[in-house]
């Protein structure tokens, strides 16, 4: 799964490291309001894109699953791998990531 904050040419990118059946979140556009993408790719990996916004979430929803979220974050129940990768080595990291899935999210620092 990819949670894009990005969209643009980040997003395509990102395709081509993404296993058959994988999905992309669509979050925000930091990176551009367009993005062009490879339709073979799309129906080769059965790719699923969606949309989210908390914005169009109804409130009664946010209000029951967000405590429930906080509660298992705070048990410990929902982690996320992160490795920190210095900036300068971003390019090598992203090779890396492209060619194993680790499951785990990469945070590039300066």
């Amino acid at each position: 799964m990819v949670i894009d904050t990005l969209w643009g040419e980040p997003l395509q990118a990102s395709l081509a490291a993404l296993r058959t059946g994988a999905r992309i979140v669509h979050v925000g556009s930091a990176s551009g309001q367009l993005a062009s993408l490879m339709g073979g790719a799309l129906r080769g990996k059965r790719v699923d894109i969606r949309g989210f916004s908390l914005f169009s979430e109804p409130f009664a929803a946010i209000a029951r699953d967000y405590p429930l979220l906080c509660q298992a974050a705070m048990a410990g129940t929902v982690s996320i791998g992160i490795d920190e990768v210095a900036l300068e080595d971003a390019a090598d990291a992203w090779v890396a990531q492209a060619h194993q899935a680790s499951g785990r999210k990469l945070v590039l620092v300066a």
